[in-house]
């Protein structure tokens, strides 16, 4: 019993969507088998419409009805309906046209072998996606494919601008779709007279701007544009930290690896008696040009080296001249010292004469007080000038430490002349 009740169910959901038709296929997927099926037509609890086509009994008949008849007559061997509703049929589901058709109109594909009945007119041809669209179960012709394909029949009438219009009043079709088919004439369609003169009027009804609303504009883009560019300028100087940074971590680790090279002493801070000074002994661990004669008094073997070689040893947020006596680069001015005391036999000397390397400040940046080299042109930087030191980044600067990290310090009595001091006389705990 239960299982009777499941199928009638199914079977009379699928029927109430075709208006009581369906499909012998389809009452099988619903359970009735076809002996099933037989015993129901032979006992009139089905209407046996033709082959392979039932109805319930209890459905009054309609336009759609009739549609969805035809629909379902057009199914092929998989039992799919192959029939798309066109011409007069679509018009008068559209409410295009109020004359009722006397046949359903079906468009099939070229190869349906079918004969239709009187009451079914058949068009054979191919449709695209665009010209189809589905209302529920059944599917039509587009409203454009629609007045496409009766405009001959609607113009023996004198019917078709009034379809068109009726259609552009419903919003099947728009106006530029309709006038780019040279289906209207601005001149001979009085609604779109109207609306293009109301049109018109508003427009020239409406005030232009005023001074103040435009100064309120230019004020608002101004106050977005400095937004924009504080932070931009903001973002470009955390960029310009950043790469000072790695400079002086590069810098830390090629003093890194100099070190067990020189059985752990520090580079001469000044420059010796070659010319040599700290910097020129990492140019090889830096993969570096191997410039030589980095103080003042022989600074012409620079001659030919770029920035782009040695801009390891300048900080990008310094705007100083980097060039001297008409050379591309001096690396005299370079942006970074090193501390005095590293090299110091009485003070430090040895790195492992470093107590507490991560207190001890390495390098940090400096600034020689102009453009060319002064009077600290080797890059040390201890109590004795101490007016020196760059805090180029705002209120910060890079400071690398002898354990070889690189940190970001404010001007605070952390790197005050006393902190140096206490380094360079003590070294202590």
């Amino acid at each position: 019993m239960a299982g009777r009740l499941a199928r009638y169910g199914e079977l009379k959901r699928v029927a109430q969507r075709q208006h009581g038709y369906f499909t012998a296929a389809q009452a099988l997927e619903a359970g009735y088998t076809h002996k099933l099926q037989s015993y129901h037509c032979n006992n009139h609890n089905w209407l046996y419409i033709e082959r392979g086509l039932f109805r319930l009994p209890g459905h009054h008949d309609s336009f759609l009805s009739n549609c969805q008849r035809w629909f379902l007559w057009s199914r092929n061997k998989k039992s799919l309906p192959q029939a798309i509703i066109c011409h007069q049929s679509a018009l008068h589901w559209y409410k295009i046209s109020d004359e009722a058709p006397h046949a359903v109109h079906l468009c099939v594909p070229p190869d349906f072998r079918r004969e239709p009945p009187p009451d079914c007119i058949l068009y054979k041809t191919e449709l695209s996606g665009f010209d189809i669209q589905r209302e529920g179960m059944l599917r039509f012709t587009s409203p454009l494919r629609t007045l496409t394909d009766t405009r001959e029949w609607l113009t023996q009438t004198d019917a078709f601008p009034k379809a068109v219009r009726q259609a552009i009043r419903l919003g099947l079709i728009t106006e530029p779709q309709a006038r780019l088919r040279g289906w209207i004439n601005l001149k001979e369609n009085p609604i779109l007279q109207e609306r293009n003169m109301r049109t018109k009027f508003s427009y020239c009804g409406r005030q232009a701007f005023t001074l103040v609303e435009l100064l309120v504009v230019v004020a608002i883009i101004s106050i977005l544009a400095a937004l924009l560019m504080t932070s931009l300028k903001g973002a470009m100087e955390a960029a310009r930290s950043v790469a000072c940074v790695n400079n002086e971590k590069q810098i830390s680790l090629a003093c890194q690896n100099y070190l067990p090279d020189w059985n752990n002493y520090f580079p001469d801070c000044y420059a010796d008696t070659r010319g040599f000074s700290w910097d020129a002994g990492f140019c090889s661990y830096l993969g570096l040009p191997d410039v030589f004669g980095l103080h003042t008094r022989y600074c012409e073997s620079q001659k030919g080296v770029t920035y782009s070689q040695l801009g390891m040893f300048f900080c990008p947020a310094e705007t100083r001249n980097r060039t001297h006596y008409g050379w591309i680069v001096y690396l005299g001015t370079r942006s970074y010292a090193i501390n005095s005391n590293a090299d110091s036999p009485t003070l430090v000397g040895r790195y492992s004469r470093i107590k507490r390397t991560s207190r001890f400040p390495l390098f940090t940046e400096w600034n020689p007080g102009s453009d060319f080299v002064g009077n600290c042109y080797n890059g040390q930087c201890d109590n004795r000038n101490l007016s020196f030191r760059a805090w180029r980044h705002g209120s910060r600067m890079n400071v690398a430490f002898a354990d070889f990290h690189v940190a970001t310090q404010t001007e605070t009595p952390t790197l005050s002349e006393g902190v140096w001091e206490y380094y360079r006389f003590t070294n202590q705990e």
